[in-house]
């Protein structure tokens, strides 16, 4: 049985394989400290990543308003971008094993863009 658990501190993941009489190398273990720092880290190398992160987890709908520069229109649209899970047919993509091909069918089909692939 896979367990999927979210911990606060890092910590915590000590305590939890402790807790594991078994392996628990199959259980996904998300830490939320761990996440926010390693973005902090990431944004000092390509500043604006977290604001790009955050408004592709949760968009802000349609933004109509006028804007004085040409970057904070853009901004605006972007703020209308996010993330979505989809499951794929493997049947529609049957002939195609390469992420690049998968990626290009559904920029071209949908207007989509794939940059993750869950095996």
């Amino acid at each position: 049985m896979r367990i999927i658990l979210q911990l606060i501190k890092p910590e915590s993941k000590n305590l939890y394989a402790k807790s594991q009489n078994l392996s628990w190398a199959n259980d996904q273990v998300i830490i939320v400290e761990e996440i926010k720092m390693n973005l902090l880290a990431k944004s000092c190398f390509a500043p604006g990543l977290i604001s790009l992160i955050s408004n592709l987890i949760a968009s802000s709908g349609d933004c109509d308003d006028e804007f004085d520069s040409d970057w904070v229109q853009d901004y605006a649209l972007g703020m209308g971008n996010e993330i979505y899970r989809k499951k794929i047919d493997h049947t529609e993509f049957e002939d195609f094993f390469k992420f690049k091909d998968i990626a290009e069918i559904a920029h071209s089909q949908w207007g989509a863009i794939v940059f993750a692939l869950e095996i």
